[in-house]
């Protein structure tokens, strides 16, 4: 009889295996120390950026890539789950829409013609080699934020957002030492993706930042804070890139910025603001996005006029 028959599959059923524990506090807090201390190794040896004499440094480039692939196609990490890119999982106030991260896709395909075609053009890769150490920095660096940006460290966002940061300092130091050697279009080809690079996990980890507040609980009027000055960071980052040459990594930071424009805002602190106020700061970041898109015309004008080609003022 099916009663009988259901009786028999519960009682022999192999029971629901048992979720895998947390991690004990200690453990948790030196891993995250580990990290933390590993991303600020990354920011050393990038500022130290000694390549080995003579050589072209093909293979620390090569290396950069794959560590940036596989670290970032292992799964487990909080945007691993694409509802993340849809709806935050934690309180924020800044939280970019999901359209916003289409922008990995051309990192990513950009990074990997740049690499290739340093392998095929050997000279190319020579003059490069002195921007490889700082490099594959950045990309170790992004892979201790895949290592961070998983459920084990939800307590410890401000880890990510220190990786974040890392990265992003490693690739300016590799991209203001790789300016002075690659012009033309080979150049533009290698420092244009990964000066998208660079503005993009400049964002994130203010994203970042405030996915911690929120997460922390501050309080309403504390998040409300962190948001405006996440702002106010981002516009002085951005024009700061573009002052330095880097104007797709400016371009990047205004395109995160116009995603959280268009973002919304979740959580309690969201709920206590109103919609008066998240309005208000949904649009300072389309005003300071657009902001941003006039300082880039600006310094690119400049550069325009201090280098002798249009090839050379993409990337400086």
């Amino acid at each position: 009889p099916p009663a009988l028959e259901r009786q028999f599959m519960l009682f022999f059923a192999r029971p629901p295996p048992t979720p895998p524990p947390p991690p004990p506090p200690v453990a948790s807090g030196f891993a995250a120390a580990l990290i933390f201390c590993g991303a600020a190794a990354c920011v050393t040896a990038a500022l130290r950026n000694t390549p080995a004499p003579g050589k072209s440094g093909l293979g620390l480039q090569i290396g950069g890539l794959v560590v940036s692939v596989v670290s970032v196609a292992l799964p487990g990490r909080f945007d691993s789950d694409a509802d993340v890119l849809v709806r935050s999982p934690w309180p924020t106030l800044f939280n970019p829409a999901g359209f916003a991260f289409a922008i990995w896709g051309v990192i990513y395909l950009g990074e990997a013609a740049g690499v290739l075609a340093l392998a095929v053009n050997r000279e190319a890769a020579r003059a490069a080699a002195p921007a490889a150490p700082a490099w594959l920095s950045a990309n170790c660096a992004q892979a201790l934020w895949c290592a961070a940006f998983r459920p084990w460290a939800l307590s410890r966002l401000w880890l990510s957002s220190a990786c974040l940061a890392a990265t992003a300092a490693c690739l300016v130091v590799s991209q203001r030492t790789a300016a002075p050697a690659l012009r033309g279009p080979l150049g533009a080809l290698v420092s244009v993706p990964r000066s998208l690079h660079a503005g993009w996990v400049t964002a994130a980890a203010l994203v970042n930042v405030n996915a911690w507040a929120g997460s922390a609980s501050l309080g309403a009027a504390r998040c409300f804070a962190a948001a405006v000055l996440s702002l106010l960071a981002a516009a002085a980052l951005a024009d700061s890139y573009a002052r330095l040459g880097l104007l797709s990594a400016a371009a990047a930071v205004g395109w995160a910025l116009f995603a959280v424009s268009r973002g919304a805002a979740v959580g309690p602190d969201a709920a206590a603001l109103g919609p008066l106020a998240l309005d208000g700061l949904a649009t300072a970041s389309a005003a300071v996005a657009a902001a941003v898109a006039v300082s880039i015309a600006v310094r690119g004008a400049q550069h325009l006029r201090t280098t002798p080609t249009l090839a050379d003022m993409v990337e400086e």
